[in-house]
């Protein structure tokens, strides 16, 4: 690695210092770390990072137990095949799909149909992993199994436990003596009310975008990363696995290889992100034949973000570790960044990418027209004498459909003012119909990469009326987590006719779509991480109370 290289990265990476307390990263090119830096500091007293602080890795932690999980399969102790129910023998799963089995491979894929996540269990100091096998039971598939992608800690909670029980030893004891032992590594489990956290001088502190400590309320899916805390230099030895996997010798050859496949599905459009065996293929796309897919997971809890990628074609690794709210953007920016600089290294040009030319096509069918929700917002498209255009929080964009089968949007009104208009520069749309319903994704180019994804699922609107007695706001029962931003300021309301369920979530506000799932229950509509989950309504002594991922709250 150049001298010029590495004090490119070094002022890039300074800047982000500014608003982050600290930042560990390293590039690994086969057997060599090329680039290892730690920037800033781990703690109030502001102890300088080294390669001696330990961050929490969060869902870096899934890459580890999907490693467990494929070397009890090619000992013949698991099948990936086979429903789940096998291993945990009291699991017994709500559905109201005729499809119902959920495999240790489609869990691995997050593809099972399982809810994303009980927040309730996952911030509780008073219980353990096996809890998560009397909530699953509880809580109904939110889809049919390998119908479509849905990311689940419910489900990487459920590997943890088959882990424990087919092994006949903790999770935690499994991994240190199965995976990190042989790698020479060390991984500390520690939830999050341990005295230990305060005692470790090494344990980074969580810290708030203003740079104040708090600590970290994730504490029970230690198989899905809620409380996984590691070094630089044990992510390093993990990552070489993949960088050159004929040299590993944790899995057999043909172990890895089935890791390592890129999976296909119908429902996937070019450069989507998808997820393999424990991997996630698409997150970077670089789109140069000469670097080919980046395969990388994320992990994030609130306060500590982490990306970890690698290149097959140029066996070469990428990590970030940060301990800050913040991290999330800014550990995705240094590692696009960090990739970046090393391909130019290697001559690849990175020039940026922007959206090619295509002849554009007159006659725009009308099955496109309806309303499309995502997490975050609704998409209406309706059709005017000129045209068909797509609504969303008030702005209108004219589509223009290409000859690829991409809508260009084209901002009209005040949607192409200075201040809005620069918003979809980049941005292309696409409508696929899957299994019967509608799917609006967007790609999206920015700087050399460009990135697809689901962005709504068609809805439909349906009498709700029987429903307004849940209306309201609702406030958490015997539990003050706000300063966690785990939930809070839950509402539900009527917009335009629509019943809506509004939250904060982890600093995001969320505006959800529902629709009636029987008398005592709702849907959560449209695409995104709760969308198919279920709110349970019950009414007692006069008061109306509902259960929203794993959480009960009261109507005002």
């Amino acid at each position: 690695m150049t001298v010029n290289l590495t004090e490119k990265l070094n002022k890039y990476i300074e800047e982000f210092t500014k608003k982050t307390a600290g930042i560990s990263v390293a590039i690994i090119q086969k057997d060599k770390v090329v680039y290892e830096k730690y920037f800033g500091y781990i703690d109030l007293n502001k102890t300088p990072n080294s390669s001696s602080a330990k961050m929490m890795i969060g869902s870096t932690t899934k890459v580890v137990t999907a490693l467990a999980i494929l070397k009890l399969y090619e000992e013949g102790v698991v099948d990936l095949d086979t429903d789940i129910s096998e291993y945990i023998t009291e699991l017994n799963i709500k559905s109201r799909f005729l499809k119902k089995d959920v495999t240790i491979r489609n869990i691995l894929m997050h593809r099972s149909g399982l809810a994303s996540d009980n927040l309730d269990f996952i911030t509780s100091k008073f219980t353990s992993l096996e809890k998560i096998v009397e909530i699953a039971n509880q809580t109904p598939l939110s889809y049919e199994p390998l119908s479509m992608y849905s990311y689940s800690n419910i489900g990487f909670g459920l590997l943890g436990v088959i882990i424990q029980r087919v092994s006949k030893m903790s999770y935690a004891e499994y991994i240190k003596e199965n995976i990190l032992d042989p790698l020479e590594i060390s991984f500390e489990f520690i939830p999050n009310d341990s005295k230990k956290i305060n005692d470790d001088i090494n344990i980074s502190q969580s810290f708030t975008n203003d740079l104040k400590v708090m600590p970290d309320p994730l504490n029970n899916i230690i198989s899905a990363g809620t409380n996984t805390y590691c070094t630089l230099k044990d992510l390093i030895a993990l990552l070489k696995v993949f960088i050159e996997p004929d040299k590993q010798k944790l899995l057999k050859k043909e172990t890895i290889s089935l890791m390592l496949k890129k999976p296909y599905f119908e429902d996937i459009i070019d450069g989507e992100m998808v997820h393999g065996l424990g991997l996630v293929y698409q997150m970077y796309n670089f789109d140069k034949s000469e670097i080919g897919d980046v395969i990388a997971h994320g992990g994030d809890t609130i306060y500590h973000h982490t990306r970890f990628a690698f290149v097959q074609k140029l066996n070469v690794g990428f990590i970030v570790m940060t301990n800050t709210e913040n991290g999330l953007e800014i550990s995705m920016k240094i590692a696009q960044k960090m990739m970046e600089e090393f391909f130019k290294q290697k001559n690849i040009p990175m020039n940026p990418l922007s959206i090619k030319d295509s002849k554009t096509v007159e006659k725009i069918d009308d099955d496109i027209l309806g309303t499309y929700e995502g997490p975050t917002n609704s998409f209406i498209i309706h059709k005017e004498p000129d045209g068909f255009y797509a609504n969303i929080q008030n702005l209108e964009l004219k589509l223009i459909l290409r000859e690829d089968g991409f809508y260009k949007p084209i901002p009209t009104g005040i949607a192409a003012s200075p201040q809005f208009s620069g918003m979809f520069d980049n941005l292309l749309l696409h409508i696929k119909k899957i299994n019967n319903k509608k799917i609006l994704f967007g790609k999206m180019y920015s700087g050399s990469v460009f990135n697809s994804t689901k962005i709504a699922y068609e809805t439909f609107s349906e009498d709700t009326d029987k429903y307004d007695h849940v209306l309201g706001f609702y406030k958490l029962d015997d539990r003050d987590i706000q300063d966690y931003k785990v939930i809070n300021n839950v509402s539900i309301l009527k917009q335009n006719g629509c019943m809506k369920l509004k939250m904060n979530s982890f600093g995001q506000q969320l505006l959800l779509s529902l629709k009636g799932s029987g008398d005592n229950a709702l849907e959560i509509q449209g695409y995104g991480r709760f969308s198919g989950d279920t709110i349970i309504i019950e009414e007692k002594s006069g008061k109306i109370n509902i259960k929203l991922l794993g959480f009960f709250l009261t109507k005002i």
